[in-house]
């Protein structure tokens, strides 16, 4: 009997963490596995500047009402932006230009 990787065992196809290997599932049946690694090196300070920029930004985001929401989405239909709504927020919000996002609402009738 043929030796089968730990994402068949027992028939079951796994995608995820599995023993410290990930696997994951392309397109066309081809799956591929990678042993977890973790960094060798901590991180710099403007990496650490960078992670806690980025998750004020995400909480900012999740704070937001709903209307908002449907703001940013609209700005995002309205303006034809590369980017998602969200990822415009996030942006602004780290980068400290959130003027920009104030001034597409106001252009939409929206009192941001």
């Amino acid at each position: 009997m043929p030796l089968q990787p730990p994402s068949d065992f027992l028939g079951i196809q796994v995608t995820g963490d599995l023993g410290g290997v990930t696997y994951v599932q392309r397109a066309g049946f081809r799956r591929t596995s990678y042993i977890k690694t973790y960094p060798s090196k901590t991180p710099t300070v403007p990496q650490v500047i960078q992670r806690l920029k980025f998750r004020a930004a995400v909480r900012a985001y999740q704070a937001l009402d709903e209307p908002h929401k449907q703001a940013l989405k609209e700005i995002e239909r309205r303006f034809e932006l590369a980017v998602t709504g969200y990822n415009a927020f996030i942006s602004c919000y780290m980068n400290k230009r959130l003027v920009w996002i104030e001034e597409w609402a106001r252009q939409i009738d929206f009192k941001w």
